[in-house]
């Protein structure tokens, strides 16, 4: 069934793409010469046209804080996921790369956290809200960041954490013209963690079973000495390196794009086709006749049309469709690599001698069996966008008026088709050389079982806008008029789906003089279905100023400052509270009506009567009617200038107000009767502020160009208010309240106990149990000699940093260039846990963690407490002893190519082609976080690349 459906697809797909070419070329009437537009970075900066929010600006003219890149500076980094290729490139947006696993995708944030709840962007692909994962590289033109009011307001209730705006590739008058690129490459893990083999296992185990008073469990003249061994030993004393074992070394990494552009006065096309083919670095995956192995192929086609329909009246057609194809092992790809973490790496062969997976009442999970014997997951997504603009110019009855109307489509689809299966482990009972081995069985084998399930998103988009642009002398405005509704419909198998409506008004009013002095005035009127109709719109304002003093009289001819620009906004935008319980029913999305739902198995009455289930009804979650949408107070002052004709600096300052955050309402006694979540108020608060400050500098000299890059962004929130906030006894701390979000908590770590008589006397007293040498000391923070819940302190930072930086440098020297980018964070925290902590999950355990753990002798250098194999509270509580920075820098692109002569090309009709090669994230530096890679802190591990790429024009 899946066969035959990706088979079908592909032909539809075949004939999709051919018509699409047949359609747009046959717009193209005569060939005519192509024009090669030569992009610098920062000339396209100041003389061209910036994406803003419903249109374009000239940079001169914009008045709010953007980022922006282009094109080529994206494909510096080639990536599968798009959203990868923006790790430090725009100041003031935070990317977080998502694990190695092929398909993970990267998380946004912008300007930092200023709510206590979801911070995701707003993110817009050609104007519209898109499935932005499924993007292309190779299709999109460039992509920028709103971050202030002015920016963002009209999208009104969605705009508080920042908006990014995707712009994709369009086509242009001129001759047909054929982009090429391929990129080929392999992924290895950046670090794998350092586990104990078997023998050292077996001796630290040992240690902590004395530690606990408890008989050592592996003999040192029996076992010890024999483990890795192999021969007779390799069933009775395997040493099993699982990571090395069950992952590869590397996997092939595929990106591809091609592109076709072109037109005339009448119509000009794009068309693009993209492949991305990513696999994972499980072994074993092929043991069948069908694969286990994580693995991604995506293909992106896309067609952007612009026709002149007649005088005064253009349309835009836009098509877009994705196929992806992703393929797991029946057990989930974190659950295999925790495993390989995990298990101790003598516990069992993975082979018994009958060739049955080894395995223990304990340990059940062969990762042979996880890996080739659970069946497979197959993950289908599918995505279709489908965009139309109409635009008409009154030219003749009053020039500079335009009419608008647009709408928008987008389908996204994903079917899970699993067909998965158990699989059974056998211990060894007794081992004979006559054939007599008895062995234990744990679980089942079972057949292969086919399930599966569909989850389909559907948002229909709607806008319309009236634009007026007249110039009077050195006067100049521009005016937008618009209205915007959109319906999001999510359906997951039979469930009956939910319309999620969003919609509002928006104007702005732009004012130049001179090309000097500009104003513009912005607001919006927006409303969402889930909230109260006397609540549910609210005018969002906005207003900004900017001044290019550099066309004043008295600095024109100024041969230091070549551009000198200031800018200042005040506005407030909506926080988009619909995130916190976007719900799938009206009842858990209208908090603001009460249910009742049904209940019983109850006595109550003085005759104890009994009401039997579903007799009786009950509140459900309290309904707040006054809920509403909260308030982000955005203040942003900022400075840009180019000097010396060698030097651009721009620099931003940013305060964030949110007020009216949604929080529990906890303060409720349960006695009033009702069930479920508590309600939610509007209530909470936080301050956030922060900079961002970028520097480039650049020259040529004769045919050796360059050009270096410098940026630091930084932000600071505070939460001010948080009504769920319970108060705890004495000085306890852990509200956060005026803390940064997200602040990591603990005890203070002073040392350890000595001998047992110290920890047993000791004048302040630790409730977590029992005590011994080697065990933490607390700090007394309270003073009373006792710790508890109420010594708990800030510790360190939150896991989100609050300083991101970046540098890179650019250089060409005729047809060579080299390029190279490091990206890196400052004050960050995590506090470990779990498996970190040496035998807490009776598993394997880090060499770091083990060797530097306390003992008699090591008791003057030991930074962890006595290793233990029994659940030790005091030991394991949040505390400095666990919490390590995750500040990192890494090297994230190296690229060096060739750039072929026109003197070579001219005679293959190219246009331009070079050849590359191609690093990512070569180099990882964490200052404290060694195990693993501290961006992402999960199982599977991060990658870094090799590739060679080739991009060809035509």
């Amino acid at each position: 069934m899946e066969k035959q459906l990706i088979h079908k697809e592909r032909k539809c797909f075949v004939s999709f793409l051919a018509l699409l070419l047949i359609l747009s070329i046959s717009t193209v009437k005569g060939q005519e010469k192509i024009t090669i537009y030569q992009n610098h970075k920062l000339d396209s900066l100041q003389h061209g046209l910036v994406n803003v929010a419903f249109g374009q600006q000239s940079y001169n003219s914009v008045t709010s804080a953007i980022s922006s890149i282009n094109a080529a500076e994206l494909t510096k980094r080639v990536t599968p996921m798009f959203g990868n290729a923006l790790v430090g490139r725009l100041p003031g947006l935070f990317v977080r790369q998502g694990t190695g696993a092929p398909g993970s995708v990267p998380s946004f944030t912008i300007r930092g956290r200023s709510t206590f709840n979801a911070t995701d962007p707003l993110v817009l692909v050609d104007g519209f809200r898109a499935e932005y994962n499924q993007l292309s590289l190779y299709e999109i033109e460039s992509v920028s960041v709103l971050k202030d009011a002015s920016a963002t307001v009209l999208y009104g209730m969605e705009a508080a954490n920042g908006v990014l705006l995707i712009t994709t590739k369009r086509g242009r008058i001129g001759g047909m013209k054929v982009d090429f690129n391929y990129n080929y490459g392999i992924q290895q893990p950046t670090q794998l963690p350092q586990l104990l083999n078997a023998t050292e296992y077996a001796t630290y185990y040992n240690q902590a079973r004395l530690n606990d008073r408890l008989p050592i469990k592996y003999d040192p003249v029996t076992d010890i000495p024999y483990y890795g061994q192999g021969g007779d030993y390799a069933y009775t004393h395997p040493d099993n390196n699982f990571m090395k074992d069950f992952l590869r070394s590397n996997a092939p990494v595929m990106t591809g794009g091609l592109n076709i552009s072109g037109g005339n006065d009448k119509s000009k096309y794009m068309v693009s086709l993209g492949y991305v083919a990513n696999e994972g670095i499980l072994n074993f995956s092929k043991l069948n006749s069908y694969s286990t192995q994580a693995k991604m192929d995506r293909v992106n086609v896309r067609t952007n049309l612009d026709v002149n329909v007649q005088k005064g009246l253009t349309a835009s057609i836009d098509v877009a469709v994705s196929f992806d194809n992703r393929n797991y092992p029946g057990y989930g790809v974190d659950g295999i690599v925790s495993t390989l973490l995990q298990t101790p790496p003598q516990e069992y062969a993975i082979k018994n001698p009958n060739g049955t997976l080894g395995g223990t009442a304990t340990y059940k999970d062969n990762p042979l069996g996880m890996i080739s014997q659970t069946g497979y997951q197959t993950y289908l997504q599918r995505n279709l966008d489908v965009n139309l603009r109409l635009e008409y110019a009154f030219d003749k009855a009053l020039k500079g008026l335009k009419l608008g109307a647009a709408g928008s489509s987008n389908t996204w689809m994903v079917l899970w088709d699993n067909k998965t299966r158990g699989f059974a482990t056998y211990s060894i009972d007794s081992l004979s050389n006559l054939g007599a081995t008895t062995y234990s069985r744990h679980g089942d084998s079972t057949n292969l079982a086919w399930g599966s399930d569909v989850v389909t998103y559907k948002r229909m988009t709607f806008e319309a806008n009236a634009k007026y642009s007249k110039t009077f002398g050195v006067h100049h405005i521009d005016g937008l008029l618009m209205y915007h509704m959109d319906r999001f419909v999510q359906q997951i198998t039979s469930s009956n789906p939910y319309n999620y409506d969003n919609a509002g008004l928006g104007m702005r009013l732009a004012y130049s003089n001179n090309d000097t002095y500009f104003a513009e005035f912005s607001g919006s009127y927006y409303g969402q279905e889930q909230y109260n109709p006397k609540n549910r719109f609210k005018f969002f304002p906005a207003a900004s100023f900017a001044w290019v003093a550099s066309n004043e009289d008295f600095l024109k001819g100024n041969d230091k400052i070549d551009y000198l620009k200031g800018r200042v906004s005040y506005g407030i935008v909506g926080g988009g509270s619909g995130q916190l319980y976007p719900g799938y029913n009206a009842k858990n999305r209208m908090n603001y009506a009460q249910y009742y739902q049904k209940f019983g198995g109850v006595n109550f009455g003085e005759t104890n009567s009994f009401a039997p289930s579903g007799a009786s009804y009950q509140l459900g979650s309290l309904a707040n009617p006054n809920l509403t949408a909260d308030l982000s107070h955005k203040f942003n002052v900022g400075l840009e200038s180019t000097f010396l004709k060698s030097i651009n600096v721009k620099f931003d300052y940013f305060y964030d107000q949110r007020t009216g955050i949604l929080a529990w309402n906890n303060m409720m006694p349960a006695t009033m009767g009702f069930a479920g979540r508590l309600s939610y108020l509007n209530g909470g608060q936080v301050d956030n502020k922060g900079y961002e400050l970028s520097v480039d500098y650049f020259g040529q000299v004769d045919d050796f160009s360059y050009l270096i890059n410098g940026g630091i962004w930084y932000n600071k929130s505070k939460m001010v208010k948080k009504p769920d906030v319970i108060p705890l006894p004495g000085v306890d701390k852990r509200s956060g309240i005026n803390m940064p979000i997200g602040q990591n908590f603990g005890y203070e770590v002073i040392g350890f106990y000595a001998t047992d008589a110290e920890a047993s006397n000791a004048t302040v007293k630790q409730t977590f149990g029992y005590t011994q040498a080697g065990d933490a000391i607390y700090k007394d923070n309270t003073n009373d000699n006792r710790i508890d819940i109420s010594d708990m302190v800030p510790l360190g930072y939150s896991f989100l940093p609050q300083y991101e930086y970046s540098v890179s440098i650019d250089l060409k020297y005729k047809g060579i260039y080299f390029s190279a980018m490091g990206q890196g964070t400052m004050n960050s925290s995590v506090m470990l846990g779990g498996y970190v902590i040496p035998f807490s999950t009776q598993g394997n355990a880090l060499k770091s963690y083990t060797e530097n753990s306390w003992t008699p002798a090591t008791a003057g250098s030991a930074k962890y407490p006595r290793l233990s194999t029994t659940a030790n509270a005091n030991n394991s509580q949040p505390s400095s002893m666990w919490l390590v920075s995750a500040d990192y820098f890494k090297l994230r692109n190296l690229e060096i190519g060739y750039s072929i002569p026109q003197t070579i090309l001219k005679d293959f009709k190219f246009v331009s082609a070079r050849v590359y090669l191609l690093g990512l994230d070569l180099l990882t530096l964490a200052k404290e976080y060694k195990h693993g890679d501290p961006e992402t802190l999960g199982y599977y591990p991060s990658m870094k690349s090799y590739s060679l790429g080739l991009c060809l024009t035509f």
